[in-house]
């Protein structure tokens, strides 16, 4: 049996997905681009209609010659906590990684978690409180 995705374009902050229709959802290089307002009603949306939510985004760890500027926010751990705790989840892990690194590095900030704050890209995983 052969299962396709099934792509659908609609906005972040009105998903049109039933109460918990999704185990997870997933986003990686989303959030840094919107404000503080939409980034709370994003994870918000994303907790209505999975019972997971994990979101990693760049950190403020690149310098401004490292940065690759679209209009992404380089905001720093301690900015995204305050925000995710603006939001109806919990995080119940966070990680960092840097995916520019050989594989074996990758997630070399994942479990080192004092480490966490200074890696290049953070994650969070969240549920509903």
């Amino acid at each position: 049996m052969h299962v396709f995705p099934k792509f659908l374009k609609m906005n972040l902050t009105n998903l049109k997905f039933d109460y918990k229709y999704f185990d997870v959802t997933f986003s990686n290089g989303v959030l840094e681009h919107f404000s503080d307002k939409e980034i709370v009603d994003i994870i918000n949306q994303e907790l209505r209609i999975s019972k997971i939510v994990v979101a990693s985004v760049p950190s403020d760890y690149f310098s401004d010659k490292d940065k690759i500027y679209g209009n992404e926010r380089f905001l720093n751990y301690s900015y995204w906590i305050n925000l995710i705790n603006n939001t109806t989840g919990v995080i119940i892990q966070s990680f960092g990684f840097d995916f520019r690194k050989k594989w074996e590095k990758i997630f070399y900030y994942a479990f080192k978690p004092k480490l966490i704050k200074k890696a290049p890209f953070i994650g969070f995983v969240i549920k509903s409180k």
